[in-house]
């Protein structure tokens, strides 16, 4: 009874198809009347304008020195460069110097025979070069300085689960004393023979340092150093507290303007591939014998890098204080320039459904700015702050596998422009909407130990002005 029914509906269907001489005249009013339209445009209204960043997180360290999950940067940058496009960056070093510790974590070793017969030698800042994280020219004279940190390195703020200190780059500490200045020409090939300290074991070692820098700091400051009892230099807690109590850091800065910045691997170990240790080097007698100890920087301890930018009389400064000014846009990398965007007729596509949103930035030709120098951004951010102040980065980057589909790094074309291009077509569905705030921002993906700036033509340049390219469907 049932085949016999399907065979009569196939039968049916057969013979109504055979009838209708063309399927798609079947209903055509009706589909032209609710045919969706496609469309595009590039014309669209865009508001970009050069505004001043915030600080950025340097560093988060554990409250006690039992936690282990401390987090930092793989670079440090050191330098004062001056410009008239984005006007002064500076950037400093405050560290700890720890005690030295046995390579296999065997604990403190102690300052051999060091007495009221022994006395100083020479002392050395040992840094090393990071060449790969140094900017600008670099093959220039640099002026370096090291003061005393006269008070604990301490940030002024707790994580909200109050386990770390948050370092911003926007700290400053109080320091004392010039301890020590070089004049120098960075040298990222040199190595350098060095003699290590006294083992466990008991023998000397003499082992060949990469490519550092030596300041040579005031003797009387290993001296002093050295000459504490063991309560401070090997205490039986294995603890740094005492030591650094007594001896707070260093302040490593540029005393003059340099036209690049320089890079150390300041971290041992996990943050670092440095094969030269970062620390300070005392090198001392006692009687006929010739020893030496050193203070490390290790992953343990503090090390904090900042930076301060003053755009006073340069084009990015003209274009923070004038918003109008948008024939130029300027974003850079530390703590430097961000660049807002806003939609202002967004609203406007009201009942469209965004297919495809792309802005795109050309980098700016200008006379006398040298990009071979000025190293451009690896990548471009998108985000916008909450109704707390944290910035959220943007769904096209979250959804979209990171950044794979958003782009934002630099595409060189045909007709040799250079551009970056950001896909950003789910967030303008959502500013549509008005389920967002309207400004975004962009930024550098990585800040921090990041020098990096790009200079774009405008939405007010004369030609290859910003643009936001949109594919759409009206419903």
């Amino acid at each position: 009874m049932l085949r016999g029914l399907l065979a009569v509906i196939v039968v049916t269907l057969i013979f109504s198809l055979q009838n209708c001489t063309d399927p798609l005249d079947v209903g055509a009013d009706l589909l032209d009347e609710d045919r969706a339209s496609v469309g595009f445009t590039d014309t669209f209204d865009l508001a970009l304008r050069t505004v001043v960043g915030d600080s950025v997180l340097t560093l988060i360290a554990p409250l006690s020195e039992t936690q282990n999950d401390i987090y930092s940067m793989s670079n440090f940058l050191v330098g004062r460069t001056e410009d008239p496009y984005f006007g002064t960056t500076e950037a400093s070093i405050y560290f700890e110097p720890r005690l030295l510790r046995s390579d296999l974590d065997e604990g403190l070793l102690p300052v051999e025979n060091f007495g009221s017969n022994s006395v100083i030698d020479s002392v050395v800042l040992i840094l090393p070069y990071d060449s790969t994280g140094s900017y600008g020219r670099l093959d220039m004279p640099f002026t370096l300085e090291a003061y005393e940190v006269t008070e604990r390195i301490i940030a002024p703020s707790l994580d909200s689960d109050s386990t770390a200190y948050l370092f911003y780059s926007d700290v400053s500490l109080q320091t004392g004393a010039l301890l020590g200045s070089k004049t120098f020409v960075p040298d990222f090939q040199d190595t350098v023979f060095i003699r290590e300290a006294i083992v466990s074991a008991g023998t000397d070692t003499v082992a060949i340092r990469f490519p550092h820098l030596r300041i040579p700091l005031d003797p009387s400051l290993g001296q002093f150093i050295l000459s504490q009892d063991t309560s401070i230099m090997s205490p039986a807690s294995g603890s740094d507290e005492p030591f650094l109590d007594f001896f707070n850091g260093i302040h490593v800065k540029a005393s003059s303007p340099t036209q690049g910045l320089l890079s150390f691997a300041m971290l041992k170990g996990l943050f670092s591939n440095a094969q030269s240790v970062a620390g300070i080097q005392f090198y001392y007698r006692t009687g006929l014998d010739t020893l030496n100890y050193r203070l490390e920087v290790r992953n343990a301890g503090l090390c904090v890098n900042t930076y301060q930018h003053d755009y006073t009389g340069s084009f990015a400064g003209a274009a923070i204080d004038d918003p109008s000014m948008d024939e130029l846009l300027f974003l850079q990398g530390l703590a430097g320039t961000y660049i807002a965007l806003e939609l202002p007729n967004v609203k406007n596509f009201t009942g469209r459904i965004i297919n495809q949103a792309q802005l795109e930035l050309t980098i700016a030709d200008v006379p006398g700015y040298d990009t071979d120098f000025n190293r451009l951004i690896d990548q471009i951010r998108i985000f916008y702050f909450d109704e707390d102040g944290n910035q959220v980065q943007i769904e096209d980057v979250d959804r979209q596998f990171e950044f794979q589909n958003f782009g934002g790094r630099l595409v060189e074309l045909d007709d040799g422009r250079e551009v970056y291009r950001m896909n950003i077509g789910i967030h303008t569905q959502f500013l549509i909407d008005g389920s967002v705030p309207e400004t975004l921002y962009l930024r550098p993906n990585v800040r921090a130990g990041n020098p990096a700036r790009v200079i774009f033509r405008g939405p007010g340049a004369a030609e290859n002005r910003a643009v936001l390219k949109v594919s759409y469907t009206d419903l």
